[in-house]
């Protein structure tokens, strides 16, 4: 279950089509609230080509201050519906006349023609009456936090006017505040305290202690927040709930669907939260806008100084980025980053300059002033959750739910909890204000996350730590980083005795000389069995893995899942797996345990999993360029594997594994299609845009239609079990997916 997905727009692929555009319409926006460089009337005008742009951004047709029979400020089309908008940005609230004219221009056109009148101000208690009184609506009334919302991606235009359609048509309201539309979708969340079936989490040398405090069941979301000792904020798939642990009641905290992460609470008590593209604040019962312009995955996390700031881990196109929030949309302020776009999970800060991100790329260390960053690797895998400690340490959470005391200067990792039940891969951390630690992570065994409470009062400090922080050199270059092992034991510690019994550390240069060393010696080791390794996967695994860069955490990921689903019986009747799959394990362990046996329960470096893909890399180019050609033949062994949105795709050689990670029983499983019953594959490449999606027609079963007129347009509803959705990074391995299956079904015919 992947960390970032969003809203339901965001899920079915629909984003803003010009990033750049979009940000300089927020920003834009900020200058007409303070009428820079515009007089009100001029304002007025710009403000409806505002509006326009921001519509063509979300790929909806729109056209601004349209003369005809009565000037039309927005005309636009939206699932085949016609509207002319009306904006009227004034210091008076709107009034009965203004909607009159409105109404008048509607009842000139089309039948089925709606009305929008967007006023910044608001509107009089007798316009809105007026217009519900016993006439056909035929208007809809938004106001400045509709628009923001909209403006910020907060609630894209398409989810939003679709909301006041439905409450309009619905509720016979032609007005409702934000956070009455928002609260229409949300349904009271399954919290279950007696979670505790008896998990206690492992610990290493009793430095922490887990136990169970709450379960919350049918969540495609996932976030925590403590309010107060024994008192929790909880994210879930249909709003935010407060449990209170003592007397174990749950009450509603925000009533709104599809928000994400961990909310944050202010000073003056508002609650921030992050959802789709945007962040909201919730404030006295009423929602307005924070933040916004996201195109990435975010997340919250608290300055030191009682700021608050939103990570945006970005995209393919836009890189990642950190915001700081303010009162106002238009005064948040954006700073890029030195890290791999898409790849952020998380950030906390750890002085008022330095910055602590963690992700599919390591560890970064980053001072905002001059956006310097310091990059270390990371032994855990899928690092998500982050807690700041002090100015030298973190604690993160990763795969199989591995808690970890992590120092910034070094790397390196000492764990001081393990709960191989959970899924690190999708966890966050809270802290409350005695100290005790709260971790959410979904269970590996039921479609729900569990809340564990780790008592880590005096957590062990890592080896190292009380050596000198490495400084930088005149080039601007530091002292080599430490390696990364994921349970340091006492021979890891570069510690000597005195003659007193006390331990001394030796100066640090002569520490980080044998580290450098050290590493060396675990990437030759990797490269070496990576190498005696690659004839077992065979060419078609090489070249997939080719065609990613020989980046192995997908690869690892789909294997694993598909794995660990024959193992505990989800898999279909025949399923198999590959044969070299224990072979492999043996040498990369947590990454490709499927259900964490004794056997694979160590973690290799981060060096030697480098030097593995570079090994198999090796063999790779040695073959394709022998003599200027690629095998004419590919081994018997295939073996393909291609993560998409919510699922991946394994192929065997002989049958495709579809398997799903969706919410709820109709969009989760696994679906096993032998070659001789594909009939054909069909193939819609991603776009920037758009999720692409495959489908595999089978004997006998007519292919599921394209879905055109809902947020999952142009493909094939999500609970179709022949197709599956994928991002834009994906297009080439699903190409070359598609080759090896219309190869074998060639073969077979």
């Amino acid at each position: 279950m992947a960390d970032t997905s969003v809203c339901a727009m965001a899920d079915t692929g629909i984003v803003p089509r010009d990033t750049d555009t979009w940000r300089a319409l927020i920003t834009e926006y900020g200058q007409l609230t303070k009428l820079t460089g515009h007089s009100p009337q001029s304002r007025g005008q710009r403000f409806n080509g505002l509006i326009a742009e921001l519509l063509e951004c979300w790929d909806i047709s729109a056209r601004a201050n349209k003369r005809s029979k009565g000037e039309i400020d927005v005309g636009f089309t939206l699932e085949g519906v016609r509207y002319v908008l009306e904006a009227k940005w004034e210091k008076t609230k709107a009034d009965t006349g203004d909607l009159a004219k409105l109404h008048k221009r509607v009842q000139q056109r089309l039948s089925g023609t709606h009305g929008v009148f967007l006023a910044m101000a608001g509107y009089t208690p007798e316009a809105v009456a007026d217009l519900g009184d016993g006439q056909r609506l035929e208007l809809l009334l938004l106001d400045r936090t509709h628009w923001e919302a909209m403006l910020s991606g907060l609630v894209p235009p398409q989810e939003l006017l679709s909301l006041a359609r439905d409450h309009a048509a619905f509720q016979g309201d032609a007005y409702a505040p934000l956070h009455k539309l928002l609260a229409s979708q949300a349904r009271p969340s399954s919290v279950d305290f007696n979670a505790s079936a008896q998990r206690p989490g492992t610990d290493n040398a009793g430095s922490a202690q887990s136990r169970p405090v709450l379960s919350v069941r049918n969540s495609n979301q996932l976030g925590l927040y403590c309010i107060a000792p024994d008192s929790l904020l909880l994210t879930t798939a249909r709003g935010i709930v407060r449990a209170d642990l003592t007397s174990r009641t749950v009450s509603p905290a925000i009533d709104v669907a599809h928000c994400h992460r961990n909310p944050l609470v202010l000073g003056d008590g508002s609650i921030l939260f992050t959802r789709c593209f945007g962040v909201g604040r919730f404030h006295n019962g009423r929602i307005s806008v924070a933040a916004g312009g996201a195109v990435g995955a975010t997340s919250l996390t608290p300055g030191t100084d009682d700021t608050a700031w939103f990570l945006d881990n970005g995209s393919e196109s836009t890189p990642a980025s950190i915001s700081r929030i303010a009162t106002e949309l238009t005064d948040q302020a954006r700073y890029g980053l030195d890290y791999p776009a898409a790849m952020a999970t998380n950030a906390a800060w750890i002085t008022p300059e330095q910055l602590v991100i963690i992700g599919g790329a390591g560890m970064a260390v980053t001072t905002l002033s001059d956006r310097s960053a310091s990059h270390r690797a990371l032994t855990q895998a899928n690092p998500m959750g982050l807690l700041r400690r002090d100015e030298n340490t973190v604690l993160t959470t990763g795969d199989n739910l591995t808690v970890a005391v992590t120092h910034l200067h070094t790397g390196q990792p000492l764990e001081v909890a393990v709960v191989p039940e959970l899924r690190g891969s999708v966890s966050e951390l809270a802290q409350s204000a005695n100290g005790d630690i709260y971790v959410a992570a979904y269970d590996m065994s039921a479609d729900n996350y569990t809340v564990m409470q780790l008592n880590t009062a005096a957590p062990q400090t890592p080896p190292l730590l009380n050596v000198a922080t490495p400084t930088a050199t005149a080039s601007g270059s530091t002292h080599p980083t430490a390696p990364i092992r994921a349970r340091p034991t006492q021979r890891d510690a570069p510690h000597t005795l005195t003659s007193g019994g006390q331990t001394a550390t030796p100066p640090f240069n002569e520490v980080a000389a044998a580290l450098v060393i050290s590493r060396r010696e675990e990437r030759e080791r990797g490269h070496s069995d990576g190498f005696a390794f690659a004839p077992a996967l065979g060419w078609p695994c090489l070249e997939h893995l080719a065609a990613r860069g020989f980046r192995l955490d997908f690869w690892l990921e789909s294997l694993r899942n598909g794995w660990h689903d024959v193992l505990v019986g989800r898999a279909p009747d025949g399923a198999t797996t590959a044969a070299w799959l224990p072979e492999l394990a043996d040498r990369l362990g947590t990454y490709l345990d499927p259900v964490g046996q004794e056997r694979w329960s160590f973690t290799p470096s981060s060096d030697y999993v480098e030097g593995f893909a570079d090994g198999l890399r090796s063999v790779y180019d040695s073959v394709r360029h022998a003599n200027g050609k690629t095998p004419d033949e590919a081994p018997a062994s295939v073996f393909l594997a291609v993560k998409g949105i919510l699922g991946s795709i394994n192929f065997d050689g002989s049958a495709v594994t579809i398997r799903k990670e969706g919410y709820g029983p109709r969009m989760k499983g696994v679906k096993r299609l032998p070659v001789n019953e594909i009939q054909q594959v069909i193939v819609k490449p991603a776009t920037a845009m758009f999720h692409g999606y495959i489908q595999f027609v089978v004997q006998d079963q007519p292919p599921a239609p394209d879905v055109r007129l809902s947020l999952a347009a142009g493909r094939p509803h999500r609970e179709d079990p022949y197709s599956i959705s994928f991002s834009r990074r994906a297009n080439s391995d699903i190409e070359r997916l598609k080759q090896h299956v219309n190869s074998a079904i060639t073969s077979y015919h």
